[in-house]
């Protein structure tokens, strides 16, 4: 018998393909990537799966690629900008330009580290836009360090300031071969002497995504991603231990007493879809919320009492 996934986890895997079809707002995705697995793939997905919206203007900055290199990508319709050796105050004009006719725009920047670090984080933020849409590859993480300020000050680093900037993050790493775990140690110091191992850069790899709501609310899930197919799976969530934690709470309660303290499958599904209060705060029409009080015949209040006031 199949088994049918669960609410939560149809939910997550779902949230991931909506953010591919730019039908849930995201604006700065992160792509953090290894010596041994690219990013690339990612980056391209979003182009192939956002070829069905209307009225969009997909932008590739390429930064350490050029036009002939984008052939894996599955989208004829890219505006490709070669920006290498470019200030990032003519790019942004240019990208402004070409999205100002356009209802949505996505952006797609391969690298940024032909940027000084000073211009990372002021460039990134003249490209925000409320109808944009941008998927960056994470600078620092290409060389599996992080890359040494200039002035050790108290500033927090670029890729620190990248992270936190960042609406959802999604970190990609090698899809596991069947030696990895018996030559941990040797495949972890190969990889520093930039000795890859077999099946590194594939199009095919393991994700670890992070969304961050506009409630503050974050989801992160475990997925293995395929370009070649275009499918998103989802292998672990955030939630399984607490899930775990749960079952042996039913099974504790069960015998406890003559009332049913636990929770049948049925109640735990509509539990989970169940829309709280505080989700109308991602809706964009949200206008906020206010304290109303209103003053009865008995309430003595003095207005000269600074201490009085109620708000």
């Amino acid at each position: 018998m199949t088994s049918v996934p669960k609410p939560t986890q149809q939910h997550t895997t779902l949230l991931m393909k909506r953010l591919f079809l730019l039908k849930d707002y995201s604006p700065l995705i992160l792509l953090r990537e290894t010596i041994d697995q690219t990013a690339k793939y990612v980056l391209a997905e979003f182009a192939y799966q956002s070829r069905s919206v209307d009225d969009l203007k997909t932008i590739f900055l390429g930064f350490e690629s050029i036009k002939s290199d984008l052939t894996y990508i599955e989208n004829d319709k890219i505006e490709f900008i070669s920006s290498y050796g470019e200030s990032w105050k003519a790019i942004t004009k240019r990208v402004s330009q070409l999205v100002s006719n356009h209802k949505k725009s996505l952006i797609l920047i391969d690298s940024l580290t032909s940027l000084d670090l000073e211009s990372v984080v002021p460039f990134i933020s003249s490209l925000v836009h409320p109808s944009s849409t941008i998927v960056v590859i994470n600078p620092c993480s290409v060389y599996g360090k992080k890359i040494p300020q200039k002035d050790q000050t108290l500033i927090p680093s670029v890729e620190t300031q990248l992270n936190y900037l960042s609406t959802t993050v999604i970190s990609v790493r090698r899809m596991p071969s069947n030696d990895d775990e018996l030559r941990k140690d040797e495949t972890d110091e190969d990889i520093a002497e930039f000795v890859l191992p077999i099946r590194s850069n594939m199009d095919s790899c393991i994700i670890n995504f992070l969304h961050r709501r506009k409630s503050g609310r974050a989801i992160e899930a475990n997925m293995m991603f395929s370009y070649r197919d275009h499918e998103v799976n989802l292998l672990t969530t955030g939630n399984e231990s607490r899930e775990g934690q749960k079952t042996d709470e039913d099974s504790v309660l069960k015998n406890l007493t003559t009332f049913n303290l636990g929770t049948t499958e049925k109640q735990k599904i509509a539990r989970d879809n169940v829309v709280l209060p505080y989700l109308a705060a991602q809706q964009d029409d949200s206008a906020g919320g206010a304290i109303v009080y209103e003053f009865e015949a008995e309430d003595d209040y003095d207005e000269e009492d600074p201490y009085e006031d109620p708000f």
